[in-house]
């Protein structure tokens, strides 16, 4: 019976495609019109909180939560990754505003550090899990037509790849991935599977690293929805990805996975689940990407094995971030 209201870019479209009401989180009068009629402010998803990409954004969100507490409403921060913050006026901004947040979940422990630099009280910051841990893959014929329209044979025995441009990599990044995936994929008898998450962006890089291939390959060049990228990754052998909630998305469905780390939340995500099958962006090599998916491959059942195990519990942590904003709400009443 809640009603949720989206701050967006595109409220139109949010509104359509998700069913919920929406306002141009850019127009400040709706926007604080919006928050004063509400009983929380959830500040939601990703790694919203650091200044690595901007300090513009970071600014945009810290001042929406500190509009709520002005107006007296209550604001949940909602399995974020909080950080890097590195400039100094940017940390006693976010001090200022997490501090008055009256429940702050993260989405794994590399976050909780950075709250304990940043020196925020900790009595209402409690680690979870992501909130996409929580979706439910399309079902699998879905997964079997989007691959049969991009060339994918049922019989092929597949690799997914995520990569996405990313300034600190070394110039042939490109030229080491392909490189590595030709050996893998001929000793391993894998088809390349290219899965963009950010259009159209990582189709662009995915081609780059495509064109460098010895071996045959295939890229989903359509956008889908979180549901049917997580019943494709379920489709993969193993999946080697920059994009985050690639991970993410194969590990919900028990898929041993690769990281390219171009950012600490890669890392930090992949030590939650208690691996350390990642290698850096910025130095990544061939042999090293080589070594690390060959261990991987020889260790596939193994794998699956521990992601099962942790995955359950780490979904019903995913579940805790709702509980808690239901709580809140709740006590509002």
């Amino acid at each position: 019976e809640i009603r949720l209201c989206v701050l967006s870019k595109a409220p139109k479209k949010t509104a359509e495609e998700y069913g919920v009401y929406s306002v141009n989180r850019y127009h400040f009068f709706k926007l604080k019109q919006t928050i004063a009629a509400s009983k929380l402010l959830i500040s939601g998803g990703g790694s919203l909180l650091q200044d690595v990409t901007s300090s513009k954004s970071l600014w945009y969100y810290l001042t929406v939560m500190k509009v709520a507490k002005k107006l007296g409403v209550k604001v949940m921060v909602y399995a974020n990754g909080i950080g890097p913050v590195n400039r100094p006026k940017n940390r006693e901004n976010a001090k200022t505003a997490l501090s008055e947040a009256d429940f702050i979940t993260l989405r794994e422990e590399n976050s909780l550090e950075e709250l304990k630099q940043l020196e925020i009280p900790l009595a209402h910051v409690r680690v979870t899990a992501d909130p996409a841990l929580t979706i439910a893959p399309s079902p699998q014929e879905r997964a079997d037509s989007l691959l049969s329209e991009c060339g994918v044979q049922k019989d092929d025995s597949l690799i997914g790849i995520s990569v996405r441009a990313w300034k600190n990599c070394r110039p042939d990044f490109a030229a080491q991935v392909a490189s590595a995936l030709d050996e893998v994929c001929k000793a391993y008898g894998l088809h390349p599977l290219f899965l963009p998450l950010k259009f159209p962006e990582d189709v662009q890089t995915a081609r780059q690293v495509a064109a460098k291939l010895s071996v045959k390959g295939s890229i989903i060049t359509k956008r889908y929805s979180a549901k049917d990228f997580i019943a494709v990754a379920g489709k993969c052998r193993v999946m080697l990805a920059m994009r985050l909630h690639s991970l993410i998305y194969a590990a919900d469905v028990y898929v041993p996975t690769v990281g390219i780390a171009y950012d600490p939340k890669v890392s930090g995500f992949m030590r939650y689940l208690g691996m350390d099958d990642f290698v850096p962006a910025e130095t990544l090599s061939r042999d090293e990407l080589v070594r690390t998916l060959d261990r991987v491959l020889q260790n596939e059942e193994q794998i699956r094995t521990h992601l099962k195990e942790n995955m359950d519990v780490l979904k019903g942590k995913a579940r805790e971030n709702a509980a808690i904003a239901c709580r809140l709400i709740q006590e509002e009443e």
